[in-house]
């Protein structure tokens, strides 16, 4: 080989490397773009959730006063102390077994041990809304309401 045809490769080879360090320097560039983006969508998501806890840290473990009323085969009411951030079926199955069905986003109520309902069972607030998920948390005096839609 001769000195022009070294220089060539050489030259060649140089080019290369500044075309692979030029993509590897891209690359660098793009991955830290991603991850900043998922940082920041993190530090999103964390605030979020330490303003959900600054919420709800003042209402939670103090005493709240819930009654509940079921309004089956008769109507029988129970008011009682609980804890702040309690919930909905947490109150109701410590006076009743309940059998319950998650169709993946609420639970809800579809048997009473020992109550006959030939209809739906159905959970209200003191304002008269339905309550649509048996795992939301109480943290204020309330009143719950169980009734059977149909013939009890």
């Amino acid at each position: 080989m001769n000195r022009d045809s070294i220089h060539m490769v050489l030259v060649f080879l140089s080019l290369g490397l500044a075309l692979v360090s030029i993509f590897l320097a891209v690359r660098v560039v793009l991955l830290l773009q991603d991850t900043s983006r998922t940082l920041d969508y993190l530090a999103g998501q964390i605030k979020k959730v330490d303003a959900m806890d600054n919420l709800n840290s003042s209402a939670m473990y103090k005493p709240i006063h819930v009654t509940l009323c079921v309004n089956a085969s008769g109507s029988s009411c129970f008011r009682e102390v609980y804890v702040g951030g309690v919930t909905v079926l947490s109150v109701i199955s410590r006076h009743y077994p309940v059998v319950v069905r998650s169709n993946g986003s609420a639970v809800k109520i579809i048997g009473i041990v020992g109550e006959d309902c030939s209809g739906e069972w159905r959970v209200y607030n003191g304002e008269g809304k339905e309550v649509e998920d048996l795992l939301i948390q109480i943290y204020d005096d309330t009143t719950l309401y169980v009734k059977c839609l149909g013939r009890c």
